[in-house]
């Protein structure tokens, strides 16, 4: 009875066809299931195999900008920082906004250094905020409250495990760390 049950469903699925009474699917492209996988993750070496993610033809504007903003830990005043904000009145100043643009374009890493007040976090701040702009999940930490918040997270009695912060920042596609020489040792 249980063969017979599986291979009816196998069927309804490579029909693409729905129980009866059921409700016809909005989306083309998940059928309703408001996931999907990656179709080149086919092997079990690819980093997505067995992996779902969120539809994007189900994610609205709306929702998918509101998470974007509720998970890059911008202030609201970093909010506004913007390219077109930047002042490239000199030409370290113009390399800088050129070398930010161009880490954007080809989803490299970039370093930026310079003296106190020389632009480094607004220029930060102004990534996370292009990326934002682009649809892109990015997250904005400064060096001591991203451990602070590891270390949080490491409490086995925590709701979201230390693994799942983890997970977060390894997988987001715009990481920036910010004060990376400001810290302070702990036993931790």
């Amino acid at each position: 009875e249980g063969a017979l049950y599986l291979e009816r469903l196998q069927r309804r699925i490579a029909v693409g066809r729905q129980p009866a009474g059921a409700k016809q699917p909005d989306c083309p492209v998940c059928k309703g299931l408001k996931w999907v996988s990656d179709e080149a993750a086919m092997t079990i070496d690819h980093s997505n195999f067995g992996k779902l993610f969120p539809c994007p033809a189900c994610v609205s504007p709306p929702r998918q900008s509101d998470y974007l903003q509720s998970v890059c830990n911008l202030t609201a005043q970093e909010r506004g920082y913007t390219f077109r904000g930047w002042w490239p009145n000199t030409e370290p100043r113009k390399a800088a906004l050129r070398e930010c643009l161009d880490a954007l374009a080809s989803k490299g890493w970039l370093t930026l250094s310079g003296a106190f007040g020389s632009g480094k976090s607004y220029l930060a701040a102004a990534i996370v905020n292009e990326s934002l702009a682009r649809k892109v999940e990015a997250r904005y930490w400064m060096v001591s409250s991203l451990l602070d918040h590891l270390r949080d997270a490491y409490d086995p009695k925590r709701a979201d495990p230390y693994s799942n912060v983890l997970h977060d920042l390894v997988n987001c596609p715009v990481l920036v760390l910010d004060e990376c020489h400001v810290w302070s040792a702990t036993p931790w």
